[in-house]
């Protein structure tokens, strides 16, 4: 009996070991590629991808930009790619076709095609993807106005009939509501979503966006990063977004925020991590002073439905 004792309290302790920060790289190698994506409208997006190498299927999760009037905007979001990357997961960082605040819902589309394309590329033998997506495991997420777009596509997941497979996570930093767009789409969405702001700034049009998490049905989590400019939710220093912001650089410190809370809402959705699930208002939330939890969060009970 003591014996047995002794193992069970060795291989909790190794667990608690080997298990990485959600905010810290993982174990996990990966590639990087770059690709065009066919769309429904006979058009084609480039995109990065990032695989994990070992040969196992992987929760996917495309992250959409801000707004840029760069040509290769995504570049904004490289270390997100791999950090997630690490972590286990299919990324993919669509560029936007877009020119104006106005073409969310075309955008929208662009990535859910984008989804499409990676899962029916993992059923075909001899490519990148071979077999490498769990296609009952997908979520989409972006930053600022590319949260914005994130929260479209995934309403328009949630209530197209002819989707084989629901989003099962929505992860936001720093989304804005534009033309009413968040307040219209939120209502359609049961996915769970996290949202995570900074302080109120302009670029995020003074945390509009919190109408996302409060209007979803789903489980929904909303935090804030306290002291964080909008520019501190990409994943490295703008030159572009500290001017257009009046950001004061990018703060490391406040981005480890949006990565660890990001990063555990999908592990524990995705991947049904017991690790995280302390981070989904547990105690870790809870005793973190750097954030505040929005009091209109909801249904956040661990483990996720699915998950027991």
């Amino acid at each position: 009996m003591k014996q047995t004792l002794l193992c069970v309290v060795t291989i909790s302790l190794m667990c608690s070991l080997v298990y990485a920060a959600p905010e810290d790289r993982g174990s996990y190698t990966w590639s990087k590629y770059t690709v065009n994506i066919p769309t429904r409208d006979g058009g084609s997006i480039t995109a990065l991808l990032y695989v994990p190498n070992a040969q196992y299927p992987y929760p996917i999760l495309a992250i959409r930009h801000g707004f840029s009037k760069k040509k290769i905007k995504y570049l904004h979001l490289t270390k997100y790619g791999e950090h997630f990357a690490s972590r286990g997961f299919v990324v993919i960082l669509p560029n936007s076709r877009a020119e104006s605040f106005y073409d969310l819902e075309p955008e929208a589309d662009d990535i859910n095609d984008c989804m499409n394309w990676a899962i029916n590329r993992s059923k075909q033998p001899g490519n990148s993807l071979s077999g490498k997506i769990d296609e009952t495991n997908q979520a989409v997420g972006g930053v600022s106005g590319g949260g914005l777009v994130a929260t479209i596509a995934t309403a328009k997941n949630n209530t197209d009939p002819t989707a084989l497979i629901k989003y099962r996570a929505l992860m936001c930093f720093e989304p804005g509501d534009i033309n009413g767009l968040g307040q219209y789409y939120a209502p359609m969405i049961s996915t769970p979503t996290i949202t995570i702001f900074g302080e109120n700034t302009l670029c995020n049009t003074f945390t509009s966006g919190a109408v996302i998490f409060r209007k979803v049905t789903g489980p929904a989590y909303g935090l804030k990063v306290i002291g964080a400019d909008h520019c501190d939710s990409e994943s490295r220093f703008s030159l572009g977004c500290a001017l257009i912001c009046m950001c004061f650089g990018w703060d490391a410190y406040h981005n480890k925020s949006y990565r660890r809370y990001g990063t555990a809402f999908l592990e524990a959705y995705l991947k049904c991590d017991a690790a995280a699930f302390l981070y989904i208002n547990g105690s870790i939330a809870q005793d973190d002073k750097r954030v505040g939890l929005y009091i209109d969060s909801h249904g956040l009970e661990m483990p996720p439905v699915g998950c027991q």
